[in-house]
C-alpha cells in the first residue's frame, strides 16, 4: 500500500496517495502499534500527501505525532526525525510562519549535522530550505549565503548521492 501510495504521490495525484496511505497506516498500526516506528513512517508519507493537498492542519498533525513516535524509538537526533522536521518546515513554509518553518529547517541541518559530519546532501537540503525561509520573507540578501552554501555541498556531495 505504501508503495502504491507512493507512485500516486509521484504522479500528483496526492489524494489517491492519501488513500494508499491511510491504508497502509491503518495496517501497520493493527500490526506494530501505534507507537512503533513504521507507523510514524507511514504517518509521515501520509502527512506529505496532505501537505500536498493543502490541508495543512491536519498535514502538521500526522506529522507531529510521527515526530514524537520517532523520538521515543530513536531520540531527539536520528535521521527518521530529521526528515519528518522536514515536512513540519515545510508545512510552517506554507502556512507563512516563518519562524517555525526556519526553526524546522535548522533542528534538521543540526540533526544532520551530527549524524553525518559535515558533508552530506541532506545537510545541503536542510541548508537550502533555511536559504527558502529568508526567500519567502523576501530577504534575499540573508538568502544568498544559505543557497550558496547548498550548492557549495552538492557540488561536494554529488558522487555519494
Amino acid at each position: 500500500m505504501i508503495n502504491l501510495g507512493a507512485v500516486q504521490h509521484e504522479r500528483g495525484q496526492y489524494g489517491e496517495a492519501e488513500r494508499y496511505y491511510r491504508e497502509a497506516l491503518a495496517i501497520t498500526e493493527n500490526w506494530y502499534g501505534k507507537e512503533h516506528f513504521k507507523t510514524a513512517s507511514n504517518l509521515t508519507m501520509l502527512g506529505r500527501s496532505l501537505h500536498m493537498q493543502q490541508r495543512l492542519d491536519e498535514a502538521s498533525d500526522v506529522l507531529r505525532r510521527a515526530v514524537a513516535i520517532q523520538e521515543r524509538v530513536f531520540g531527539p537526533v536520528h535521521p527518521r526525525v530529521a526528515s519528518a522536521v522536514n515536512d513540519l518546515g515545510g508545512v510552517a513554509l506554507r502556512r507563512r510562519n516563518y519562524d517555525e518553518a526556519e526553526a524546522a529547517f535548522r533542528r534538521m541541518r543540526d540533526i544532520y549535522t551530527s549524524v553525518y559530519a559535515t558533508q552530506h546532501y541532506l545537510i545541503g537540503i536542510a541548508i537550502s530550505n533555511i536559504g527558502s525561509v529568508y526567500s519567502a520573507r523576501n530577504d534575499h540578501k540573508r538568502a544568498e549565503p544559505f543557497y550558496r552554501e547548498a550548492i557549495a555541498m552538492y557540488d561536494a556531495t554529488s558522487e555519494s548521492c
